[in-house]
């Protein structure tokens, strides 16, 4: 009895560190702490930029992105745009193609379908192939993800401190609509976008850069596995492993709009959890207290996480086990178990006649999410043979 009880308060005390405890002793640790003070100016001589993104498909935002990044406030004469073209069917090629006619700045590259980790491959085979400046920044970008004037200056600022190795920018939804969840996660990742600055702050260890927006040395910019399903996690983890800093700047703004729909965002999360698990192994040597922050942030923000379905599901089990033995405050606990699994399917009937409650709304999206994670395990356990997928469709 003594060993279910212990069992069930390790599993719930390891959620509430991780979603709880984790954030409110990250906030207390960079209290008065900043980015580092040894930046770029905009009058020094600054890097150059190449912003490359893979896209399939993606003429509805194409001239909206390329606009976006060449109307930077970033010197002009050294920005470049190369477009990979991952086989797509639609204009995508004959957009970048006129944007390319009128601007030297713009590259389209056509590759047979392959993914994008495999055509980011390939533009930064090329690129390297013509020779960069050793202090060259790649962006790596989404087609999706519009940036504002100064996106790029304040990641690339932040690199004239030699330490610093990847810098994230700050993901802001744009699409906030009643019926769905654009509610729950634009306050998920508000909260993601704090606790990842207070971990570069803090530690130097942000857990992940947003692979729609993030920069990198070109000479640390590394060739990525063929089958990887989660390459912006992979590099931060990667510069973490060689000793540099990860930080996320909350000044680089960039836009995107998630869609509102649990069930496309359920996919989405599948794919990113059989990613991060594929992370997991090549970097589980982080998890060694002798990479000190690093290894702190890295348990607590990410495999506690990772964990959490099965937190969830040996706590559901101690506790009716715990009610079935007779013990009075177990019955009551379960009951409460009990009613936040009927939450879902009892939202879902609201949501069909237009009525939306954010409690309801937010242990859906927080069980579905979760569901996510077990089922991109069971995908990386069968085998991922091909990063090749079908992008999520946007408004």
């Amino acid at each position: 009895m003594i060993i279910l009880i212990g069992i069930y308060i390790l599993c719930v005390a390891a959620l509430f560190y991780s979603y709880v405890l984790y954030p409110i002793m990250l906030r207390w640790m960079s209290n008065g702490k900043h980015l580092s003070n040894n930046c770029y100016s905009p009058n020094d001589k600054l890097p150059e930029v190449y912003m490359i993104f893979s896209v399939y498909n993606g003429d509805k935002v194409l001239r909206e992105k390329i606009e976006s990044m060449l109307n930077s406030d970033y010197p002009s004469h050294l920005l470049h745009v190369i477009v990979g073209s991952d086989e797509s069917t639609d204009n995508t090629d004959s957009i970048v193609s006129e944007i390319a006619s009128r601007d030297i700045r713009v590259q389209l590259q056509r590759y047979s379908r392959r993914g994008k980790s495999n055509v980011i491959n390939a533009i930064r085979q090329n690129i390297l192939s013509q020779g960069v400046s050793d202090d060259a920044i790649f962006v790596l970008t989404d087609a999706y993800a519009i940036f504002e004037k100064q996106t790029l200056f304040e990641m690339v600022k932040l690199f004239k401190e030699e330490r610093i190795g990847i810098v994230g920018a700050n993901y802001i939804n744009t699409n906030l609509q009643a019926g769905g969840i654009s509610h729950q996660e634009k306050a998920y990742i508000q909260r993601e976008n704090l606790i990842k600055y207070q971990e570069g702050v803090a530690l130097g260890s942000m857990m992940g850069v947003y692979g729609a927006c993030y920069a990198i040395r070109a000479k640390d910019f590394p060739e990525f596995p063929g089958n990887i399903l989660m390459e912006d996690f992979y590099v931060t983890m990667l510069m973490l492993q060689q000793g540099k800093q990860s930080v996320l700047n909350l000044e680089s703004r960039f836009y995107e709009n998630i869609p509102n729909s649990i069930e496309i965002e359920f996919r989405r999360k599948k794919r990113i959890s059989a990613g991060n698990f594929q992370n997991l192994v090549y970097f589980k040597s982080l998890l060694s207290p002798k990479y000190g922050g690093t290894a702190l942030a890295f348990w607590s923000h990410k495999v506690l996480r990772w964990l959490g379905p099965f937190f969830i599901l040996i706590s559901y089990a101690a506790c009716f086990l715990l009610a079935c033995s007779g013990h009075a405050i177990f019955q009551w606990v379960a009951m409460g178990h009990l009613l936040l699994l009927v939450i879902p399917p009892i939202d879902s009937l609201l949501k069909r006649i237009g009525v939306n409650f954010a409690f309801f709304r937010f242990v859906t999206y927080f069980l579905g999410m979760n569901l996510a994670i077990l089922a991109g395990l069971k995908w990386y356990l069968e085998g991922i043979e091909t990063n090749v997928w079908q992008p999520t469709a946007r408004s």
